[in-house]
């Protein structure tokens, strides 16, 4: 297995001699040819063969697309953070590709860390894209790459995989098989989705509860009757940038937590709207804007990505109504073969839509290394820790409750 690193960031003198001589590692899926793995730190910066396999990965989705990933790299995250893309490759073919970030020097231990892209509520799903034969060998040949540097990678954490996806089955296969610390975790974000091909609005409102139907009738047909509703979508345009203030009126007015990086979300739905995929609705009550919503289509599937809504109309359940609005457009307009909510932890989600698909976190701990020991005594220590705040929490309310 030889490894390349390249692209302007690199530091070629450290991470070349690291990678660069490994003695070959042969894949049986591959043939019998080595495996390269290669590694870059911008994505325009990639051969044909690479870019062309991210391409494809982008035509399945949007969230997976090289414009997605470029953005939120450059935008999003800690400025200490360097981007990097290892791709796998043997007899010419792309068997695997992994985003993340790096970061040397992390924490108090000065670790050498990799994570995701991408936090949880910015992914539909983090994770390696594979080739449909030999991508599990090719993840093997990154994950291999990663722990043989110099530094070796110390600790992998990974937010928003969705648990039994063959990408997530390769990931946690290559770090377990190197003997690995893995711990998995529940991530508090889910997904949902329903298959709607073919269904018109009102056969999917059959679908729903007799309690669910009776409520949005109750509410939107409210809001209808007093006149003050007004619904808006802009998919791009002049309309764009003032649709964006009005977005972030409602996310400065929401329960939720605000955006943590604006510029990240006005440079993503910029170009989502170039890519003709955006869908952003607008409600607005007595004119001033209530709810907000960001839909993404691509790939057969419209991508609920964010909700807001505006505190002081709560009685007026917003959220619902713009709910109803963007499914009823999406389902006769583009008409997917799937729509989906993507991560986050709305109890009301599931209502909408008839499956829910928990995601996972993993935080990985290389035991080979004394640093990767530190950070595993470290984490554990924080658990045991939690958990006794936890329990004397529990006595303490009992006894001011009398119990």
């Amino acid at each position: 297995m030889e490894v390349e690193e390249k692209g302007p960031m690199v530091d070629r003198a450290r991470d070349a001699a690291a990678l660069g001589a490994r003695r070959p590692r042969r894949g049986p899926a591959a043939a019998g040819e080595s495996i390269d793995v290669q590694v870059y730190s911008d994505l325009d910066a990639v051969p044909d063969a690479i870019a062309a396999a991210l391409a494809r990965a982008g035509e399945r989705s949007f969230f997976a697309s090289p414009a997605w990933s470029r953005i939120v790299l450059r935008t999003a995250g800690s400025p200490a953070d360097r981007p990097r893309l290892y791709a796998a490759r043997s007899g010419g073919r792309v068997l695997a590709t992994l985003i993340v970030r790096e970061r040397e020097r992390a924490g108090p231990l000065k670790l050498r860390l990799v994570t995701s892209p991408s936090r949880g509520l910015d992914a539909f799903a983090n994770g390696p894209q594979l080739d449909a034969e030999d991508g599990a060998a090719g993840v093997h040949a990154i994950i291999s790459a990663m722990l043989r540097a110099v530094p070796p990678v110390h600790v992998f954490r990974f937010e928003c995989l969705e648990p039994g996806s063959r990408e997530c089955r390769a990931l946690l296969d290559a770090l377990r098989r190197r003997h690995m610390l893995v711990r998995t975790f529940a991530d508090r974000f889910f997904t949902c989705s329903e298959d709607v091909e073919g269904l018109t609005f009102d056969a999917y409102l059959q679908r729903r509860s007799p309690d669910m139907r009776a409520f949005i009738d109750r509410q939107a047909g409210a809001l209808a009757a007093s006149g003050r509703g007004r619904f808006e979508l802009v998919t791009g345009g002049p309309e764009l940038a003032a649709a964006l203030v009005d977005y972030a009126l409602v996310d400065l007015q929401s329960w939720k937590a605000q955006e943590p990086y604006p510029d990240c979300l006005a440079r993503l739905l910029d170009t989502a709207a170039r890519a003709g995929v955006l869908r952003l609705g607008l409600l607005y009550i007595d004119d001033r804007p209530a709810a907000a919503q960001i839909w993404i289509v691509s790939g057969g599937r419209a991508t609920m990505w964010r909700s807001r809504f505006a505190r002081q109309f709560a009685l007026q359940s917003p959220g619902t109504v713009l709910t109803f609005e963007m499914i009823r457009h999406v389902l006769t307009v583009d008409a997917p073969s799937v729509t989906e909510f993507g991560p986050g932890d709305d109890p009301g989600r599931p209502q909408w839509l008839d499956r829910r698909h928990e995601r996972i976190g993993v935080a990985v701990f290389n035991p080979h290394t004394a640093k990767g020991w530190g950070a595993a005594a470290r984490h554990v220590i924080g658990i045991a820790a939690g958990s006794a705040r936890r329990r004397l929490g529990a006595v303490r309310r009992r006894i001011l409750a009398g119990g």
